[in-house]
């Protein structure tokens, strides 16, 4: 069977893609190496902070658009698929004094409401969180989802659609001729495609090489307080804290290139737990459940590499995500299939489009 569109990775980002492009009647496979979500996707706190990932210009618009879209489309892929998100909305954020300016600035310029927090209202809303010498904002808008449930549900989505996931196969190359990629190499045979989006995370070089895409390793821990923790996360300059709906908080997150490794060094493991405790004091009696890493998927520039490659028609770019794939993995979707289908584009992609990069196409 031919399709008009193959999808490189079974992540959030390309299972986005893939339910956009079949929502919209394009005959879409997906092929994933591993299982959906075994990579970066996986492994995410699941944050969805726009105003702590990103500063001015049109990373920020991307990532306000991302945040409205998800808000709005949580509910729609829950009913899809039947699975609970488990999105949960507001956020503390823990700023320097010298900061606090620019951070209520940066929310009035992304229309994003920001209020600086007595230390009542901190306990009233994070109980056990000590601010210390940072000032305390309440971000009402943004949120935290569950990022393996968002798999799962945007797999279900994708397959409702109509797409088809196949899981177990590796792609190992493109098949090219005059200019153009006209589908894929796997570990099963060759797969024939009208348009090819790369969507490979850390892999993304292994699968196409020219984005120059590399991994950057973090490492997330697990704990199980004593009493429910507080319900906003809390995001500050040591770290982040993400309470779950089943009691327990993952803390995060660790940040460097040591290439594809995915252990979990112990100098990491101490730094986040000493991090943790000291914002969060009762944490100290907690019980340490687990920890864990992921491969970011970081560009040259850090910057999302979305849209059409620069020399070789049929192949598309869904990569270099790095620390907001999850954040942005809806409005991606929606970008490539926009593209793909010749339509006006629910926001500016010109800022992101692989042509930045000069790499990319070679």
């Amino acid at each position: 069977m031919d399709y008009e569109v193959a999808v490189v990775g079974g992540g959030v980002i390309g299972l986005a893609v893939a339910r956009a492009a079949a929502r919209a009647g394009l005959r879409t496979v997906v092929l994933e190496r591993e299982s959906c979500g075994a990579g970066a996707s996986g492994a995410a706190a699941g944050m969805l902070a726009p105003l702590a990932e990103a500063h001015r210009g049109p990373f920020l618009d991307w990532c306000v658009a991302a945040l409205r879209l998800m808000s709005a489309e949580a509910p729609v892929i829950e009913g899809e698929s039947g699975v609970d998100l488990e999105l949960r909305g507001g956020m503390v954020h823990l700023v320097p004094e010298e900061e606090l300016a620019e951070r209520l600035e940066r929310a009035a310029t992304a229309g994003l409401p920001l209020r600086r927090l007595t230390q009542a209202d901190l306990r009233e809303l994070a109980p056990g969180v000590s601010s210390g010498d940072l000032a305390a904002l309440w971000s009402p808008d943004e949120a935290v989802l569950r990022p393996s449930r968002l798999v799962i549900g945007l797999r279900q989505a994708a397959e409702r659609a109509g797409a088809e996931v196949r899981e177990g196969e590796a792609v190992l190359g493109l098949v090219e001729g005059q200019n153009a990629v006209r589908g894929v190499r796997t570990s099963r045979g060759e797969v024939a495609a009208d348009h090819v989006v790369v969507a490979a995370g850390a892999w993304t070089d292994a699968v196409a090489p020219g984005a120059g895409i590399r991994p950057v390793h973090g490492v997330l821990v697990e704990l199980e307080p004593e009493l429910a923790p507080f319900r906003p996360a809390v995001f500050g300059p040591d770290g982040y804290a993400v309470p779950r709906a089943d009691g327990r908080l993952w803390w995060g997150a660790t940040q460097r290139e040591i290439g594809f490794a995915t252990n979990v060094p112990a100098e990491d493991l101490a730094v986040l737990i000493a991090r943790a405790v000291a914002r969060v004091p009762a944490l100290g009696d907690a019980r340490f459940l687990r920890a864990w890493s992921g491969l970011r998927p970081a560009a040259p520039d850090r910057q999302p590499l979305v849209g059409p490659d620069l020399t070789r028609s049929g192949l598309w770019w869904a990569a270099g995500h790095f620390r907001n794939g999850i954040l942005l993995s809806l409005l991606t979707g929606e970008m490539v299939a926009a593209g793909l289908l010749g339509r006006t584009p629910p926001a500016d992609p010109r800022p992101f489009l692989p042509a930045r990069l000069t790499a990319v196409g070679r």
